[in-house]
């Protein structure tokens, strides 16, 4: 259990983790606070150095989920945490549809409906999780998978909704190497991940989260509900504000 009068920085930096951060100290409406040290959202740990392995082992991480496809996986590979006791769990979300078929940026909740159930599986694990050791999930920018499940467990947590959006946006600040990219280069980025990608799906503005939040409330009147459907019950939801909300 983490100390509540120690102070904490929300990113962490690594030298080959972008992305990695605490979800840890934000409000709720009813005034209890997430735990800090306990669950982290973070791109791809495949690549981590033998450094950013230590730092990760000092954070008492015991559980990564991964939720990248079976392709993405076979491509990159998992870090070696796994040889320290850290357990790998993959949790694919699937190809997911995250594009706005209207325009050229992102649309959220029709990949969220299509991955509800691994979603679920997520939260289940977070829950079930040893409550002394912390848990981490990622995709692999950290951006998008990462970001609708860090917004959703955030939301059944009793998180701000401007919070949730705030938190969404921080990877603008910390995933910026494809600002420098050409739209070309952008466009071939995509035919080697087999998707059409615009710069726009790459950006992480708030009005993105917020089209989603707004949208989950418009379709099930609650995320709860739409949870539900993907085995979210409320002794799960119960048992994830035990394990992450302070006293």
């Amino acid at each position: 259990m983490t100390d509540p009068t120690e102070t904490f920085e929300r990113r962490l930096p690594f030298e080959r983790v972008s992305n990695f951060r605490d979800l840890g100290g934000y409000e709720t409406r009813e005034g209890r606070r997430v735990r800090w040290r306990t669950v982290f959202r973070t791109s791809t740990l495949s690549q981590t150095t033998r450094a950013d392995v230590q730092r990760l082992l000092g954070l008492d991480l015991a559980l990564v989920l991964d939720l990248r496809t079976n392709e993405e996986l076979e491509r990159h590979g998992i870090s070696s945490l796994h040889e320290h006791g850290v357990e790998h769990r993959h949790v694919p979300y699937g190809r997911v549809t995250m594009r706005d078929p209207s325009g050229p940026g992102l649309d959220y909740l029709q990949g969220v409906e299509q991955a509800v159930a691994a979603i679920g599986a997520v939260f289940a694990a977070i829950a079930e999780a040893d409550e002394r050791k912390a848990v981490a999930f990622n995709c692999e920018g950290g951006k998008d998978r990462t970001g609708v499940t860090a917004a959703l467990l955030l939301r059944l947590l009793g998180v701000p909704d401007e919070t949730i959006v705030e938190d969404y946006a921080l990877t603008r600040e910390y995933l910026t190497m494809w600002r420098d990219l050409s739209d070309e280069q952008i466009a071939e980025r995509g035919k080697a991940w087999g998707t059409e990608l615009t710069r726009e799906m790459l950006d992480a503005t708030p009005d993105t989260m917020q089209s989603l939040l707004r949208g989950i409330d418009e379709r099930y009147d609650s995320t709860e509900a739409l949870l539900a459907l993907g085995g979210v019950d409320e002794p799960l939801i119960a048992r994830l504000r035990e394990r992450l909300l302070e006293s």
